[in-house]
């Protein structure tokens, strides 16, 4: 979605790009250039050009928001397991990096209103984005790979002499 005074990644929608193809029928009323597609084939680019991201609230996604520092609109799905996409989201909203909308609220209008609010209030884009940015994120693949990667080249016990500690009975 592009607006006229700054560019918005729409990201997890692609089942329900019908529901947010009637923001083209707002556009005028809303002063929105909505260009909504199916799928987004690089998603690193995209947020290159972001200003805004919209887009469901799952852990991948809150890490890339976090990562990038990208302020955000982040609509939980409803039917996650133990709402875990709302907790996700919240981790955001507490830092007052994006703003959140419930699937049962969703309305065009109101993501609209949102959406150029960002744009609109003075410094909360910006804010948003600085609240957005934790470094914790960056190179968590690395990380996290390192630290699989040590715990699996750890040198078990040795227990050639002394056994597990458990008595299987017999002569193994």
């Amino acid at each position: 979605i592009q607006l006229d005074i700054g560019n918005i990644v729409l990201k997890d929608f692609q089942p329900y790009v019908s529901q947010f193809a009637r923001l083209d029928i707002l556009s005028g009323l809303f002063n929105i250039n909505a260009n909504v597609s199916k799928f987004i084939d690089d998603i690193a680019e995209a947020y290159g050009w972001a200003d805004l991201v919209i887009a469901r609230a799952g852990a991948l996604t809150v890490s890339e928001l976090s990562a990038m520092g990208l302020p955000s609109i982040l609509i939980p799905y409803s039917h996650a397991t133990d709402n875990h996409q709302f907790y996700n989201a919240k981790f955001l909203e507490d830092k007052k990096a994006t703003e959140i909308i419930l699937d049962k609220d969703l309305e065009p209008e109101k993501l609209a209103d949102i959406s150029k609010s960002f744009f609109s209030e003075k410094d909360k884009l910006k804010n948003a984005s600085i609240a957005a940015f934790d470094e914790t994120f960056i190179h968590a693949t690395e990380k996290i790979s390192k630290f699989c990667i040590d715990t699996i080249e750890k040198k078990p016990p040795d227990y050639s002499s002394t056994g597990p500690g458990i008595d299987y009975g017999g002569d193994w």
